[in-house]
């Protein structure tokens, strides 16, 4: 129950919110998930969302997308953006597609040069993505927007509303990942220093990955 607990508390970490109180440029993360365009739509439908950029080519989370018709992450959660404006009665706000990334710097880095390019703000951001990726690839915004921008941006985070089950080895696997992720890329200059990181389920973490190989 213990472990239980601790893998609840690193999920928690990982996917806390942090919602903007005005309309912003915001990144959609892709991934196959019908639940990052609906995370994106709950923003449009509240007016959070000024400008929006989903990124994502073919990568490890694109599933069988490409079976199915679609380029790339990117044009599926476009489409599924798009049915869902029509079901729950939402305006698409700009939309930018960028089908080239395959990677969380790729993202971040495509994402920011887009909104550059087409003179949108890129100081102040939401992130959209999976709940468990969550923190992550905010952290890569920060760390792209400073290498880019010379300047960290805000970037304010809206999870996908993700069902996590303790008890899932492959949930386990993904939350700790993630957050050795936030430990280790530091050191690698993928992300900025992380100054909050929670020791105790650090180390826990590194316990755990090393029980299971």
């Amino acid at each position: 129950m213990t472990e239980l607990k601790k893998y609840i508390e690193i999920f928690d970490y990982l996917s806390s919110p942090h919602l903007p109180q005005t309309p912003e440029s915001t990144i959609i993360f892709g991934r196959q998930d019908e639940r990052v365009a609906q995370a994106a739509g709950d923003l449009v439908l509240a007016n959070l969302v000024d400008v929006a950029v989903i990124t994502g080519g073919i990568g490890k989370d694109s599933g069988d997308l490409t079976e199915y018709g679609y380029r790339s992450e990117a044009h599926f959660l476009a489409e599924k953006l798009r049915t869902d404006s029509l079901k729950r009665g939402f305006t698409l706000p700009d939309l930018y597609l960028d089908e080239a990334a395959t990677n969380g710097g790729e993202n971040a880095r495509n994402s920011i040069n887009i909104l550059n390019e087409h003179n949108h703000t890129s100081d102040t951001l939401t992130a959209v993505a999976h709940a468990t990726s969550a923190r992550r690839l905010t952290e890569m915004l920060r760390n792209e927007g400073k290498i880019i921008n010379n300047k960290i941006p805000t970037v304010f985070i809206k999870p996908t509303s993700y069902d996590f089950d303790a008890s899932n080895t492959a949930d386990q696997k993904e939350a700790r990942d993630e957050l050795l992720r936030l430990y280790e890329w530091p050191t690698k200059e993928w992300l900025l220093p992380q100054t909050d990181l929670p020791d105790e389920l650090v180390e826990f973490a590194n316990d755990e990955k090393k029980s299971v190989k």
